[in-house]
């Protein structure tokens, strides 16, 4: 099973991987515990599992120690038994590998209990990486806020290294993560833990005020083309089309060329075509949709093109102050 796959894994698959990682004699005394289809479910999963990936079996055994930390089923007795059963389940190295992971995922999610002021306070002085790397473990309103008290270049920074986060390095953030939660011991990851990315970033932005989302993505514009494109397809998409304004739809449409008009409209909802319809007279309504019909089938990727289109349109006049959308973050935020 390659690792990919554990996304594809049902509940009882996962279940099945749990107890196959545990053993015989485990799984003998929970199936006691189960009734017949229970049972029944869980032995069709087992036959269904090729040989597991050690970074699938990591992956079922983080969600299954986040599911219980998180419903409050593991006590300190708990957390002892997982422990012994994983050290004689596994090597010794194997098995201090997969512990120190879970620890270092549940130490981290322990700074999501505190409010956004104490964390600034406790990472406002480290490198831009650092903090970045911190604010990918954080919900995305902790760390709107947290970067919103930050200096404006190194606002820039953190965001600029969030989008382009794909991967931590085994090990490379450990004194960072021990200096913060001074009651947790030395470890190393056993592998890289995905984190961050352009989505992550673009959820940042957006719940920032205006001023300060405009601010960074003119700084990211400036540096990174590219990734500001990418950062900015996450922020607007086509169907936000319908928080806009009458007036500022018909500000947009006042720099779309019609060909970009027709092909975006090809395959967006018929509210968003209505919206577009209602700003333009009649006349060039029944034009557009008499060209629409007489296209016939287009590539998608046309579509998306044409659609990015209007979209960076869009935004530039959010910048120059000319439209608006609402209903983004805890003011209305501007796209």
């Amino acid at each position: 099973m390659a690792p990919e796959e554990v996304l594809d894994l049902t509940g009882p698959q996962k279940a099945a991987a749990l107890l196959l990682f545990l053993g015989e004699q485990i799984t003998a005394q929970v199936m006691k515990g189960l009734d017949d289809d229970e049972v029944n479910n869980l032995a069709k999963a087992i036959t269904t599992l090729e040989d597991i990936h050690p970074s699938v079996m990591d992956s079922v055994l983080k969600e299954f120690n986040t599911r219980v930390m998180q419903e409050g089923y593991m006590s300190a007795i708990g957390k002892d038994y997982v422990e012994r059963v994983i050290r004689k389940a596994l090597p010794d190295n194997r098995a201090s590998n997969i512990l120190n992971r879970l620890s270092y995922v549940e130490k981290l999610d322990d700074l999501k209990k505190y409010d956004s002021r104490t964390i600034f306070n406790l990472i406002n002085k480290e490198h831009p990486q650092v903090i970045a790397f911190i604010c990918t473990n954080l919900m995305p309103a902790q760390t709107s806020d947290i970067i919103g008290r930050l200096p404006e270049d190194i606002q820039f920074e953190v965001l600029t290294r969030i989008a382009k986060m794909d991967q931590v390095i085994p090990g490379t953030m450990e004194e960072v993560v021990d200096s913060l939660m001074k009651d947790i011991s030395t470890f190393r990851i056993g592998e890289a833990e995905a984190t961050g990315g352009v989505q992550s970033a673009a959820e940042i932005i957006n719940m920032m005020n205006k001023s300060e989302a405009n601010e960074i993505m003119r700084k990211v514009e400036e540096e990174d083309p590219e990734l500001a494109e990418e950062i900015g397809q996450y922020m607007f998409v086509f169907e936000d089309l319908l928080n806009v304004d009458d007036r500022g739809i018909q500000a947009i449409l006042k720099e779309v060329s019609n060909d970009d008009l027709v092909i975006s409209l090809k395959m967006s909802s018929d509210e968003v075509k209505s919206k577009i319809f209602k700003n333009i007279s009649s006349r060039a309504a029944e034009m557009i949709k008499e060209d629409i019909d007489a296209r016939g089938p287009m590539r998608l990727t046309d579509v998306e093109k044409s659609q990015q289109a209007i979209i960076r349109i869009a935004r530039k006049l959010e910048q120059e102050g000319k439209i608006f959308i609402s209903g983004r973050g805890g003011d209305d935020i501007f796209v």
